[in-house]
Parts: structure tokens; sequence; C-alpha cells
């Protein structure tokens, strides 16, 4: 985990009111063992869509690919399936 990613995760133990973005998956686990409340970039851009700030998450999961953001095809078929039933994303 590195720097930015340990004081996002200080900074939630202070303010467990608060969301933290994080993606990195070790920071990620680290945030689901202390019950940190957290998102990931994926799901930021599903909540945007979700509230009517974006037209289609799944253009703006490609941008993201096509700039080197590594995501499985898999994720992005589950979150665009969790869209269409309308569910949270995280």
């Amino acid at each position: 985990v590195g720097l930015g990613e340990c004081q996002v995760l200080s900074w939630l133990t202070c303010n467990r009111n608060h969301e933290g973005i994080l993606d990195d998956r070790a920071a990620r686990k680290a945030a689901s063992i202390l019950r940190l409340p957290i998102r990931g970039t994926i799901g930021i851009i599903a909540l945007a869509q979700k509230e009517g700030h974006l037209q289609s998450a799944l253009d703006e999961y490609e941008k993201l690919r096509d700039v080197g953001f590594r995501i499985s095809p898999s994720v992005i078929e589950r979150v665009v399936q969790l869209l269409k039933d309308g569910e949270e994303t995280a």
C-alpha cells in the first residue's frame, strides 16, 4: 500500500462518516478489514450515471481502459448489469 492510500486509510479511521476513494487492491482489502467506507473509480462512475450526471458509464469505462486503467471485462459487465437492474455499486 502506497503513501497516498495510507493517508486515505488513516483519514478514514478518524472520519468514518465519509467515503474514501481507493482502487488499489491491497488498500481496498485493508479498508475492508478496518470496515472503512470506500468506493472505487468504477463505483464513482456508476453512481454518476445513476444520479444522471453521465449518459453512459460503459463509455467512461471504455475511455479508462483506453488510457491503461486495468479492469476486467467481467467487472464491467457486472456493473453495467447492476445499473440496468437499478442496484447500488461500490
